[in-house]
This record gives C-alpha cells, structure tokens and sequence, in this order.
C-alpha cells in the first residue's frame, strides 16, 4: 500500500450580526470567529444612547454554529431638560425637569403688586419635540411683566369740572 498524506484545511466560523438602530436602516456585519467586535455607536435626535441589547461580547468566540446570526438592539434614553424660572419675585416657581417628546405647560397665576404676568422671556416650549441641547441642561426663562395702570378722579370740591388721570402703578402725581 502506497503512503499517502492529507492535509486539513480549516475556515474560521463566520457570524452575521445585526445591529437595530433607528436611522437610516439596520447595519449587518459578518464577524469571523475571535475577531473583535466592533458595535457602533448609533445616535438619535433627543435620545441618549445607552448600549446594546443583549451585552456586546468584546469577541466572537464560540457563540454557535458557521452562519449563526446575532441581533442587538439599541437602547435609548429620552433626554431630559432643566427649566428653571427666574425673576419671579415672592412666587415659588421650582425648576421643572422636561423630557423629549413630552409636553409641558408653563407657570401661570404669578402676583406682583401693581404688576400683570405677561409671560416668559424666552417663550416656554409646550412641546419638547425639537433637540434643545445636552441631556440635563438647564434652560432659564425670565418672568415678564407689565405695570399695571390706576385711573384717579380728581375734583377739586369747589364746583369745578372733574378731572380724570390714568397713571402707571407707583408714578408720582403732582396737583392739578
């Protein structure tokens, strides 16, 4: 019998994975067995991104059969603001924490004497649909106000005509 000699050729096992992201469309990837993992780091408008699921292992070793596929799905986190409202005077007016995609409906009822609440400077967002800024910032909005005005009729109690002013809350008045 004649000698003979085989060799073994041998393939790393190769893996699909699939990577669950919002935008533009999925990712897959062929990962080869023990070669680093390398996930993406996905981003979302108003999101924060807080890792894979299941745990990204940092390599492919054993995980199954040549072919198998993986799929992980991103997690998010929806952002959250800080309102804080400023020149309020003796209202308490504590700061409001907001999230992405929710609503919001801002102070009211705010009394001053001889003033009026107009609003807020910058206008508050009702909606928070838009990206503001950095997860936990905080965005301040100043009270507006206008002075409110007192109309005063004067009469001189000698038979005269009567005399009508309408003047801001706390002007000075000087005689007629």
């Amino acid at each position: 019998a004649e000698e003979q000699t085989f060799a073994a050729t041998w393939s790393k096992l190769s893996y699909t994975v699939t990577w669950i992201v919002p935008d533009p469309e999925n990712q897959v990837d062929t990962v080869v067995y023990g070669d680093a993992i390398t996930a993406p780091v996905p981003t979302k408008t108003g999101y924060v991104f807080e890792g894979w699921s299941p745990a990204v292992p940092t390599d492919i070793t054993d995980l199954g059969d040549n072919g198998d596929e993986f799929t992980f799905t991103a997690q998010w986190r929806a952002e959250t603001y800080v309102f804080r409202f400023t020149n309020v005077f003796d209202n308490e007016v504590p700061d409001a924490t907001v999230t992405y995609g929710g609503t919001y409906t801002a102070p009211t009822g705010l009394v001053r004497v001889g003033f009026t609440h107009t609003g807020w400077d910058p206008t508050v967002p009702t909606a928070i649909t838009e990206d503001l800024g950095e997860d936990g910032e905080v965005f301040e909005f100043a009270a507006k106000w206008s002075r409110n005005s007192h109309t005063l009729l004067i009469d001189n109690d000698n038979g005269s005509e009567v005399e009508t002013l309408t003047r801001p809350f706390e002007a000075q008045i000087s005689e007629p």
